[in-house]
């Protein structure tokens, strides 16, 4: 199999996304020596990728994409990423920035005839979801599309295709719709997944489940974290920071002022498994909706904030008194 390993970089050098890169690519040569690494990107982040000479080193190819300079950064990301099929000739295997290398990649995984996909947080089915009200809405909102039948919902983060027709014609669609979503509402449709998913729904058949292994969201997957080639470190604020050191963009600013990895750096990427904080807990799927629920979410903004996260304590003591008289004196 001629295949590429791929990555689109998109930074305007305050963010972290280049240090969360040299991270990723470092780790994929390190365990796949042999493989092509490919970097996507535009003019602006190109001439700041040429700071960091580790990249050009381990990479084969910067690939340079001139888009309209009105784009955002993020519309400049989402672009590359939709279409990054007509740019890579032969099989890819796109992977995002914030991700980890952890073991070679084995060909006879990637068996798929056109394109295969890991579900987002490991769940076979969007019916399953935690968040399907959610993107049932949004499907609803941009596309006017409702979901009928059971349909897997994937994880873009790292994304396999064959250099086949049918996956081209799928990759086109993807953008078109994305271009689409987001034109409607562009804070609901600029992220990727929910125009991914009105593809998906479109043109069923194309898209095949990937193994688990090769996109390990670490913060909703944890059964495959022992075995996982590629883990993901979500860029999204869902967490902590103290969960893991890839997931505090401060360990990531230190890369940034010498532009290069250290020694420390690159042990912690071969130790990567091992450096999750204690005490971590987990929390099972039944209790999973109550703790990533919007109340829950607003909760921790408050507590986080001096006046209010006092306010929000003693209200907090006092729901646990009526617990307890609950406790004591409810009907069970």
């Amino acid at each position: 199999m001629n295949l590429t390993i791929s990555y689109v970089i998109i930074s305007s050098g305050e963010d972290i996304y280049i240090e969360q890169a040299l991270m990723s690519i470092w780790s994929c040569r390190r365990f796949n020596p042999d493989i092509k690494i490919t970097v996507v990107t535009d003019g602006p982040t190109a001439k700041l990728i040429c700071l960091y000479p580790e990249i050009e080193q381990l990479v084969d190819e910067i690939k340079v994409i001139e888009l309209d300079k009105n784009f955002s950064n993020f519309e400049r990301s989402r672009i590359l990423k939709t279409r990054l099929r007509e740019y890579i000739d032969g099989d890819l295997l796109f992977v995002d920035t914030d991700t980890i290398f952890c073991d070679k990649i084995d060909l006879s995984d990637l068996n798929a005839d056109n394109i295969a996909i890991v579900e987002d947080i490991h769940i076979e089915s969007l019916k399953s979801h935690p968040f399907k009200s959610v993107v049932e809405r949004t499907l609803k909102s941009l596309f006017d599309s409702e979901i009928k039948g059971d349909l897997p919902y994937f994880n873009s983060g790292v994304i396999f295709y064959r250099d086949t027709e049918e996956a081209h014609l799928f990759a086109e669609k993807w953008y078109k719709n994305w271009e689409s979503g987001k034109n409607k509402d562009f804070q609901l449709g600029k992220f990727d997944q929910t125009s991914l998913l009105k593809t998906l729904y479109d043109n069923p058949g194309v898209v095949k489940p990937l193994n688990g292994n090769y996109n390990v969201q670490i913060l909703g997957g944890i059964k495959y974290l022992a075995s996982g080639k590629i883990l993901h470190f979500f860029n999204a604020n869902w967490g902590r920071d103290s969960v893991h050191p890839f997931l505090n963009k401060d360990y990531y600013r230190k890369i940034k002022s010498t532009h290069s990895l250290s020694e420390e750096n690159k042990e912690d990427v071969l130790k990567c498994k091992t450096l999750f904080s204690s005490p971590t807990f987990i929390i099972g799927s039944a209790d999973v909706p109550f703790w990533i629920s919007p109340e829950i979410s607003r909760l921790r903004l408050l507590l986080d904030t001096p006046f209010w996260g006092s306010m929000t304590k003693i209200i907090l003591r006092g729901l646990n008194g009526l617990a307890r008289i609950h406790k004591r004196f409810g009907k069970s």
